[in-house]
């Protein structure tokens, strides 16, 4: 239990399970000072603000959204064990745009867990630089009322996802980057069933293997809402062996909800 006392946060610990928690960190998307559109430019003040915030908070974690169309517009190949790098878009605004905030990051030796969000069924108005673009290529066009899904092809995901990391890690050498999640909250949004999610991270994990880079970077997996409450169980369950880290999220409490309740 934490309470607040002269903005220092105690924590007392009762009936230790001796197991280890981490905290305490933020979510920091980088699309929030794209120069796309002039609505969308953060300015260098406004930035300013932001690191001054992150350094006051000692933030020690940073959560961050990628979008996998961002360095991968189109397939670069019907051939997902051969990556034909010069289709990919590692100088795209949204990527240059998430460069800024890993370099704050590695300035404030902080950690980064990078979450390749899902596949959009319809990108935004800032993606219509790319012509004949209209969603991502890996997304479940069936689903309707949706704004992304998961990957229809978990061999295409693992390519691109380990494209991006062997980028940020080796190529451009951001050691602040430690974790990675496949899929924000996939039992929410995507709705990935557990077995499908499942087969899609044992396939992440082979493929970041075959390419060198597993040891880089911890697994975070699950991320599951409370929507559906055996995700977490099952997912653990499963993937011992590929798993390093298991996260879940709540949005059942309230501000207002006392410490027992919350405990309960």
């Amino acid at each position: 239990m934490c309470q607040s006392s002269d903005h220092r946060i105690d924590v007392r610990v009762i009936e230790p399970t001796e197991t280890r928690v981490e905290a305490m960190g933020a979510e920091c998307d980088p699309h929030f000072s794209l120069k796309t559109l002039p609505e969308a430019t953060m300015r260098s003040n406004d930035w300013r603000i932001v690191i001054g915030r992150v350094t006051a908070m000692k933030l020690k974690k940073f959560r961050i959204m990628v979008l996998p169309h961002w360095y991968e517009p189109r397939n670069d190949n019907d051939d997902p064990t051969t990556t034909d790098l010069k289709k990919f878009t590692f100088d795209s605004p949204e990527m240059q745009s998430l460069y800024k905030v890993l370099d704050l990051a590695q300035a404030q030796h902080m950690d980064i867990c990078l979450v390749l969000w899902g596949c959009p069924v319809r990108v935004s108005l800032l993606d219509l630089r790319y012509k004949n673009v209209s969603s991502c290529f890996m997304a479940d066009r069936d689903k309707n009322g949706v704004w992304i899904t998961g990957p229809n092809n978990y061999q295409e995901w693992a390519e691109n996802f380990s494209a991006l990391i062997r980028h940020l890690v080796i190529d451009r050498k951001y050691s602040c980057v430690r974790e990675i999640t496949p899929v924000n909250e996939p039992d929410g949004g995507p709705v990935l069933a557990a077995p499908e999610y499942i087969k899609m991270v044992k396939i992440l994990d082979a493929r970041f293997r075959r390419d060198g880079i597993r040891d880089r970077v911890r697994f975070d997996l699950s991320d599951n809402t409370d929507t559906r409450s055996a995700f977490l169980a099952v997912c653990s369950d499963s993937l011992s062996r590929e798993g390093d880290v298991f996260n879940s999220h709540t949005y059942i409490f309230g501000y207002d909800t006392p410490n027992e309740k919350i405990l309960g």
